[in-house]
């Protein structure tokens, strides 16, 4: 049972300062704002594309193998989300099922994966913007340079909005994040009417490996990663204990119907003309060229381009919570926590998120020298990976709660052991199967996340000392949310 003296990060700071501005969010605003940063309309224009390479034909394959997964960590999440009323996200959910070890490795891991996320998110900004010049015939924007400047461009416009607030977060989302949806659609229908129809051997599985499979799958799962963001508004979300678990599945659902089906019938164009992604043309040019359309679909790529900043906005405001949550709960120097007094963001947050979203994906291009594409599946791989350890830990706390509540669900603990098992089986093999880049960037991610951990522990037992181990409650939770 949670006690009436809990209290979030809405409300964790000094009578009279600036706090969080909370239960005013509607579920069809955090919705479209979850959609947003899922990249709606970018991963029905890509999907195909960022796979080809991976999985070849059996895209979709390994798109629904992911969302299977995905459908059952999102249980795990909601069977959380009834429950806590949260501004920490997972770290917080995990805080409240398996005590401090669980908040120390999800926050940790969620800290280095919200930076990947919003890297993620610019790269493509790069990568649709490269394009869009290319089908203009604009020349010098497939250089690193200019790639590098358009993601610190990008990382610095979503700061600047989430650093504004939520309700500036929210607006710009709901304008930048789904114009793109109807012009890659219509696009997509003109290459069919002109080429037709065709599976293209997606069906045929002779030459299809366990390894494409597995790799396969965890590049899939990139375009599900993040679902989970939307709860860290939970406190600013209208009676957030029944909306977020709709939520949730609502965005799941909506995103992969919509993905499995486009990259069905995209992936033949795709492999008819797979060499010309590393000149910089963009997937959705390909298929507009197929269409008669190459004005449209480079439309369709600024918007995607826009679509894409709308997405890192969504993620610079998640982020920001997770940090100033561990900041609240001891993880984390204090001054993180701090909330500004007129736009109700937490500022300091954001900006350091912001820094370190504009230095990694540097760090990366530089050491691996790539094109959009290849920078895209690197950052999108990172996230992936490090994303897993959290969600693994959330299953591991779902079928927890249901131990000390002693009430067996057999779709519950299907689900935990479902998640737990994926997540820990894809994480073993990008560290000691898989070859090349993909190894790499685990490590990397990984140790990351382990620097993290040490930093996170290492705080924590200073906040002990300072305080006289006066007991901490975890921040997240509203005073009227209760523990079952």
């Amino acid at each position: 049972m949670i006690s009436s003296d809990d209290e979030s990060l809405a409300a964790a700071q000094q009578e009279g300062s600036a706090t969080l501005q909370g239960n005013h969010l509607s579920l069809w605003q955090v919705s479209a704002f979850g959609l947003a940063a899922m990249q709606l309309g970018p991963g029905i224009g890509y999907s195909a594309a960022y796979l080809e390479p991976i999985a070849g034909s059996a895209g979709w394959l390994c798109l629904c193998v992911a969302l299977f997964g995905s459908f059952a960590i999102a249980y795990c999440v909601a069977a959380h989300a009834r429950r806590y009323v949260v501004s920490g996200s997972l770290m917080s959910y995990a805080s409240f099922s398996l005590g401090a070890p669980g908040r120390l490795i999800a926050g940790a891991a969620l800290l280095v994966g919200y930076v990947l996320a919003m890297t993620s998110n610019t790269t493509i900004v790069a990568m649709f913007w490269t394009g869009t010049m290319v089908d203009l015939g604009i020349p010098g924007f497939q250089g690193e340079p200019v790639q590098l400047s358009i993601v610190i461009l990008a990382t610095a416009y979503a700061s600047l909005l989430a650093y504004r607030g939520i309700d500036a977060s929210v607006r710009m989302c709901l304008v930048l994040g789904f114009g793109c949806v109807p012009i890659v659609l219509s696009v997509l229908c003109a290459g069919l009417l002109h080429e037709g129809f065709s599976i293209g051997g997606q069906l045929d599985f002779s030459n299809f490996s366990q390894d494409a499979l597995i790799d396969g799958t965890a590049a899939a799962f990139g375009f599900y990663v993040g679902f989970d963001g939307i709860t860290s508004l939970a406190a600013e979300t209208k009676d957030p204990e029944r909306s977020v678990p709709r939520i949730l599945y609502i965005c799941l659902i909506f995103l992969g119907v919509l993905l499995v089906s486009t990259c069905i019938l995209e992936a033949p164009f795709i492999h008819a003309h797979k060499t010309d992604l590393d000149l910089g043309v963009s997937p959705l040019a390909l298929v507009g060229r197929a269409g008669g359309v190459p004005m449209l679909s480079t439309l369709g790529d600024g918007l995607i381009t826009l679509s894409c900043v709308a997405s890192t906005i969504a993620f610079a405001n998640y982020g920001a919570r997770v940090i100033a949550t561990a900041a609240h709960d001891g993880l984390l120097p204090m001054w993180m926590a701090k909330i500004h007094i007129r736009h109700k963001s937490p500022h300091v947050a954001v900006m350091i998120l912001g820094v370190l979203a504009a230095m990694l994906p540097t760090a990366v291009a530089l050491s691996f020298h790539t094109s959009p594409i290849e920078l895209t599946t690197h950052m999108t791989n990172m996230m992936v990976y490090i994303w897993l350890v959290p969600y693994a830990v959330i299953c591991v706390g779902a079928i927890r709660l249901q131990l000390k509540a002693g009430r067996w669900n057999t779709l519950g603990l299907a689900c935990g052991a479902v998640g737990t098992c994926g997540c820990v089986f894809l994480m073993a093999h990008a560290v000691h199967t898989s070859r090349g880049p993909t190894r790499s960037l685990a490590t990397a991610a990984y140790g990351l996340m382990a620097v993290t951990i040490a930093v996170c522990w290492w705080t924590s037992r200073r906040t002990r000392r300072i305080t006289h181990g006066a007991a901490h409650t975890p921040a997240g939770v509203r005073p009227e949310s209760t523990g079952q």
